[in-house]
Parts: C-alpha cells; structure tokens; sequence
C-alpha cells in the first residue's frame, strides 16, 4: 500500500475513534439523566398508585391473553442417568410441546413430563407460586445450574399430588 493511503486511514480511524468517544460521553450522560427523570417522577404525588395501575394492567392483559402451561417434569443427570429431581414451572402455551420447547435451557438433563396443566398464563403462574411455597420445605439444589434450577424440589417430594386437573 501507498504511504499516502496509509496516512489516509490513519487519519480515518482516528476520527471515527474520536466520534466514538463523543458517542460513549453522551450515552454516560444520558444514562445520568434517565436516572434522575426516574428519581424525580418516583417523589412525585400519586407514584405508588400509577405504579400499582399499570402492574394491574398489564396483569389483566396477561390472564385475558396468554395462554400458559404449569408442568411438573422429572430431570434426568445426562453424565449419570439418575433421575435427579423434580422442576416445577410454567411456560407459555398450551401443552407438553411448549414445555419441551422451554425444557431446551435445562443444560445437562433430560426431561420426563409427569404433569401438565393449562389456564391462563396468569392463573398457571399464581398456581405454581402456590405450589413453591407449599413444598418451599422439599427444595432442592440441582448439581448443574440452569434457568429454573431454583423451581426444582427432591424426587421423593409429593408436590406432583398437588397439581390441578385439567377440565376436558
């Protein structure tokens, strides 16, 4: 390459190194003021209910819209092929095809669905908040970590018992 062309775009790379600095202080600065907008209007009169509004909102629109799937499903170690515990969740959808599609993030087991139970997506979330909380006391910690492993109970646990009928 020509010694010309090389300070050509040195001087472009400089430039473009100079814009992205400008561009980094003014996101700084932006993320500052959302800040402060967000603290301002919190101490404003009437906040709290506006809040608790809108949640309620966006409440209703869920049970109204969504539909939802509450499973229970055993999870199989894929190193060992020990059934190691229970998961109880929720999905979005309607049946077990939904749940196979979310069981995708359980890195390192199998699934084996024993339960399923289909309501709104609202309805399946308060009865699987139930659910945790009746068993809080059969919680267990899965050997490998994935999105949910918090929802998992021992595999002795009765919390299957306790899953609604579906209504066909």
């Amino acid at each position: 390459m020509k010694e010309q062309s090389l300070i050509e775009m040195k001087k472009k790379v400089d430039h473009m190194d100079l814009i992205l600095k400008k561009v980094i202080t003014e996101l700084t600065n932006l993320g500052d003021l959302s800040v402060g907008t967000f603290e301002t209007v919190k101490k404003m009169p009437g906040y709290e209910a506006a809040i608790e509004e809108v949640k309620t909102e966006a409440l209703t629109r869920m049970k109204k819209e969504k539909d939802g799937v509450l499973y229970g499903v055993i999870l199989v170690n894929k190193k060992s092929w020990h059934r190691e515990c229970i998961k109880v969740g929720i999905a979005s959808g309607k049946d077990w095809r939904h749940i196979i599609k979310r069981s995708r993030g359980f890195k390192g087991y199998e699934i084996r669905i024993q339960r399923t139970w289909h309501a709104t997506l609202y309805n399946v979330w308060k009865k699987e908040q139930e659910l945790h909380e009746k068993f809080k006391h059969e919680k267990f910690v899965p050997k490998i970590k994935f999105g949910g492993h918090t929802e998992c109970f021992e595999i002795q646990s009765l919390i299957l018992r306790d899953f609604p009928k579906n209504s066909s």
